[in-house]
């Protein structure tokens, strides 16, 4: 009896009451969303002041100061939206984003990458300072998935930030390519002359040795194989061009051994000069005579493999030289064509009969990363006739072929331009080409 009086209790003041409860829960609700809502609208308003100063930022675009205030606005914008997720009404969190966290979004979202970008750049500069190089690669590597996706975005920086981050992304490219090659192995062009294969000597030679009084024996007799040896390597790099013993009958070449320098023959210093009829004079300063012994344009000594090397330029000047002086018609001046070619064609020659791989990928490097080769409409221009010349025969026997060069060589086009374009094509073709193969090394 005394349990039922007490359920009756417990009934009669529950429905007496709820009513008062109910409408005491909801006031609290509102409170609290009340309450939610004005934390949430006050950092908005903050959010709002933080994105104007942003929005100036980017516009003066400097792209360490916007770097740095991004940190401020990515974290004001994750306040907000924390703030607004508390917020327990779908239609009033739909206003305060509205209001607040949408345009901060799009302000951000248009920066997010190049700003991405900024600091793993930095990032990987760093290590390179540090001589993390490995790591760097690494690091570069992972950076061409976030330049695809910062390309898909409008990008929110003006021209002034983004020439910046274009100038550190191409310089730490650069390094970056710079070390990938180093670690690379350079393989030997398949057009280089195996230099271990035994030598086959010639008949006869055109040239005649003549040195100065005090240079010794030895010495004579090494320079004098050394010619022997260009001569031969010449003769089988343009041996089937026709009737190459009748173009060369006429070729005298003295080669002047001096052991004093003078303004024909100096340290580091070679002279060919043509006396026309297919006569010429190479002038060279003994390895002796050099007082100093270091240094080349690849940073080498003057030692065997340079004068050896040297020797191979020189004389094919000179049979170039009657080459094209005695072909039968067509451009026939060596001097008619470009320095690239002239010089180009006798760095080539000297080092692929020496298969001297370690100039070459030197030379290469420093196209690279000079970019010194340029190309027009009408012609190719170079910083050095040497270094970008050697390249450029690279190129043009890789990709094109020896036989297609000796066509140009012995093309009956009046001039070198016409026959290089009919043999290969025009310049914007051989411009890809190139742009092409150098990429690729």
């Amino acid at each position: 009896m005394r349990k039922k009086k007490a359920i009756s209790i417990i009934l009669i003041f529950t429905i007496l009451f709820s009513p008062f409860i109910t409408t005491m829960d909801a006031t609290v609700v509102e409170a609290s969303i009340a309450s939610d809502y004005a934390a949430a609208e006050k950092e908005g308003k903050k959010l709002i002041s933080t994105y104007s100063s942003f929005s100036k930022t980017i516009t003066s675009g400097n792209l360490d100061t916007i770097n740095q205030q991004f940190y401020t606005f990515s974290n004001s914008v994750k306040a907000t939206e924390i703030k607004i997720n508390k917020v327990n009404s779908k239609s009033k969190r739909e206003k305060l984003k509205t209001a607040y966290l949408t345009p901060a979004l799009k302000l951000r979202d248009t920066v997010i990458h190049p700003i991405s970008e900024y600091r793993s750049l930095n990032s990987i500069k760093n290590l390179l300072i540090e001589t993390k190089e490995e790591q760097a690669v690494k690091e570069f590597k992972k950076l061409d998935a976030l330049k695809k996706n910062s390309a898909k975005i409008a990008n929110g920086l003006n021209k002034n930030a983004i020439a910046e981050l274009n100038t550190l992304d191409k310089d730490i490219g650069k390094q970056i390519a710079k070390i990938v090659r180093k670690n690379t192995a350079f393989e030997k062009p398949s057009n280089f002359i195996d230099i271990n294969k035994p030598r086959v000597k010639l008949d006869k030679y055109y040239f005649t040795m003549v040195p100065d009084s005090k240079v010794t024996r030895e010495e004579l007799a090494k320079y004098t194989e050394y010619a022997e040896i260009a001569n031969e390597g010449i003769l089988g790099e343009l041996g089937y061009l026709g009737d190459i013993q009748g173009m060369l009958e006429g070729l005298d070449l003295k080669i002047h051994v001096q052991d004093t320098p003078d303004k024909y023959a100096n340290v580091g210093l070679w002279n060919f000069v043509t006396t026309g009829n297919g006569k010429g004079e190479i002038y060279l300063l003994t390895e002796s005579a050099h007082k100093v012994k270091c240094c080349t344009s690849t940073g080498s000594n003057f030692n065997d493999a340079y004068f050896k090397d040297t020797m191979m330029h020189e004389m094919t000047h000179s049979v170039m030289y009657a080459i094209l002086i005695n072909k039968s018609m067509g451009w026939k001046s060596m001097y008619s064509s470009p320095a690239w070619f002239k010089e180009g064609y006798s760095e080539y020659m000297a080092v692929k009969y020496a298969a001297n791989t370690n100039k070459l990928r030197l030379m290469i490097d420093r196209v690279i990363d000079e970019n010194s080769i340029q190309f027009t409409d009408k012609e190719i221009k170079v910083n050095s006739v040497y270094v970008d010349g050697l390249v450029l025969m690279q190129f043009l026997h890789e990709k094109y072929s020896t036989e297609t060069i000796h066509k140009v060589l012995m093309s009956p086009e009046p001039t070198f331009e016409k026959a290089l374009e009919k043999e290969i094509g025009n310049m914007n073709k051989i411009k890809v080409d190139f742009q092409d193969w150098i990429s690729k090394k």
